[in-house]
C-alpha cells in the first residue's frame, strides 16, 4: 500500500473518530478537549516537524572533500569564462563579456 493511501486512510479514520466523539454527550471539559483536538493535533504536528528540522540541522554532515571539489569546479569555470572575455569583479560579480567594466549583477 502506498504511503499516501495509508496517510489518507489514517486521516479519514481520525476524522471519523473525531466526528463520532462530537456526537457523544460529554461533560464540558471533555467536550472542549474534543472540540480542540484538531488544533492540538496540528500543533503537535508542527512541533514534531520543528524537532525534525532542528535534529537535521544539528546532525548535518560536513564534507570537506566535496567542498574542495566544488571550489575547484568554480575555479575552473571562472578560468574558462575569463578566457572567453568575462571580467570578474573583486566581489565575484561579472561584467558583460568584452565590456572591460566590472560590476555586480
Amino acid at each position: 500500500m502506498k504511503r499516501s493511501v495509508r496517510l489518507a486512510a489514517g486521516a479519514g479514520l481520525a476524522a471519523a473518530a473525531w466526528a463520532a466523539a462530537l456526537r457523544l454527550a460529554l461533560p464540558w471539559p471533555a467536550r472542549g478537549l474534543v472540540l480542540a483536538a484538531p488544533l492540538l493535533a496540528a500543533a503537535a504536528l508542527g512541533a514534531y516537524m520543528l524537532a525534525l528540522l532542528v535534529y537535521g540541522v544539528l546532525t548535518f554532515r560536513s564534507c570537506p572533500e566535496e567542498a574542495a571539489a566544488l571550489h575547484e569546479d568554480i575555479r575552473r569555470a571562472r578560468a574558462a569564462l575569463a578566457a572567453k572575455g568575462f571580467v570578474f569583479a573583486a566581489d565575484g560579480g561579472a561584467a558583460v563579456p568584452g565590456d572591460g567594466r566590472a560590476h555586480a549583477d
